[in-house]
This record gives C-alpha cells, structure tokens and sequence, in this order.
C-alpha cells in the first residue's frame, strides 16, 4: 500500500502545484494586493495631509489645536510606525498598543498596572497613610495595609451631567449605612477602573435646632443610591471599604 504523504511532498508534485496555484489565484479575485512599502508611505501622507488640514481648518476658524505645537512630534512617531514595516494584519495591533500606552503615560498612569511591590511605596506622607509612587490615587494605611483605591466610584446625581466622589452616600434614603468612592483593591496588578452609580439627592437648610429643612437653596444635601444593585459590578472589581 502506497503510504499517505506529507504536505511538504504533496506540493512539490507538479500536478498538486498547479491545482494549489489554481485554488490560491481563485481566493484572491477581486483582491487588490498591494506592497507593504506603499501602505507604509501611505500613513506617513494621510497623517501629513489630515494634521495640515487640521491646522488650515483651524486658522480659519482663528483657533488654535491643542495638538498643534506637538506636530513634528506626532508626524516622526507616525513616520517610525511606516518605517517599522506593519502589515495589515499587524497594524492595527501595534498602533493600538502604542495608543494605549501614550495615553496611560501622559495620564501618569502605571504601565502593566499597579504590583503593590516594596518599590512602589515610599515613606509615609501624612501619618501612618502611604501613597503609591506609580498611581497616586492608590493609598494604604500603615506599612501592611491593604491599599485601596480613591476613585472607585464616582456618583452621578440622577438627571445630572456631573459627578462627585467622596464618602457619605447613604445606601437609601434616611439610611445610616453608607459608602464612599475609596474601595479595597481586590488584586493585583491592579488596573484603575472607575464605575459610575446613580444616586438622588435632596437639597436641605439646617435650622439652629439641628433639624433639616428640605429647601432648595440651602446648602445643604443629602445622597442616596437610587439602586444598590448597581454596585454588583463593583464588587466583582473590587473589596467594600467599610467607613470607620
């Protein structure tokens, strides 16, 4: 019995090539094949016509583009990008990569997340309260602390476009149990990530007596959750910090 062949000897059989050319030349009608160096050349033109138009555009409106002064700089990573040979396939990966990263470290962000390892703590800045030197929004109380991160919730008033963090909302109305925008970091690395919960609000005047007066105007307010249930996805991101 003739044995079955490998794939390697299966091409090199002149019939088996011209019936692998046929089915290749049939996968690419239609497609347009077009050489690396010309995809490359291309980005370096449309980034050069898209910022120039950018700035004519601008000038004319007698604005200014915060990009503008960063140009030449904008202009010689996107010529590296060209020069570093990208693919199609490639392209969109390593541009997003390098996306990503511009933008965590322009926004004193940690690359790779945050370790909570010995180098990222200095000594402590208030008290016994440690900052971390990679994220400065992840503190811990006392060398062996378990840290925690100030942004973890942001409140959003119902209806409102603006939010607030800070600590005190109740986890409904009249409620002494509440919650805060700093929330135990559940793991490490960490990567910051900050969920939006919707709460109500009610605006109040304190009479001299202590008692509360609901008034528009009066400089005070109370907060709630509107749905407690919002904070489950919360909690599979992070730990509660219980308020002392």
């Amino acid at each position: 019995m003739k044995p079955v062949k490998l794939f390697e000897e299966f091409i090199n059989d002149s019939f088996e090539k011209k019936v692998a050319s046929f089915l290749i030349k049939e996968m690419h009608v239609g497609i347009r094949m077009i050489p690396v160096s010309l995809i490359n050349e291309g980005t370096v033109d449309h980034a050069q016509y898209e910022l120039d138009r950018l700035m004519r555009r601008s000038a004319e409106k007698g604005e200014t583009p915060i990009v503008q002064e960063f140009v030449p700089e904008i202009m010689s990573l996107v010529q590296k990008f060209a020069n570093s040979g990208q693919s199609g396939a490639s392209a969109p990966f390593t541009s997003g990569a390098i996306v990503k990263t511009l933008q965590k470290l322009l926004a004193f962000e940690p690359l790779g997340g945050v370790e909570n390892t010995e180098d990222e703590w200095g000594e402590p800045s208030n008290g016994d309260t440690f900052q971390n030197h990679r994220l400065s929004s992840v503190f811990k109380e006392g060398k062996d602390g378990r840290p925690y991160y100030l942004n973890a919730i942001v409140f959003v008033p119902e209806g409102k476009e603006y939010g607030f963090t800070g600590g005190g909302v109740m986890m409904k109305e009249g409620s002494k149990d509440t919650i805060g925008s700093s929330q135990y970091i559940k793991s490490f690395p960490f990567e910051p990530k900050t969920f939006k919960i919707t709460v109500c609000e009610k605006e109040y005047r304190k009479l001299k007596d202590g008692s509360l007066v609901e008034e528009p105007g009066g400089g005070g307010w109370e907060n709630w959750l509107k749905d407690p249930k919002q904070l489950d996805e919360v909690w599979e991101y992070y730990d509660r910090m219980d308020k002392k």
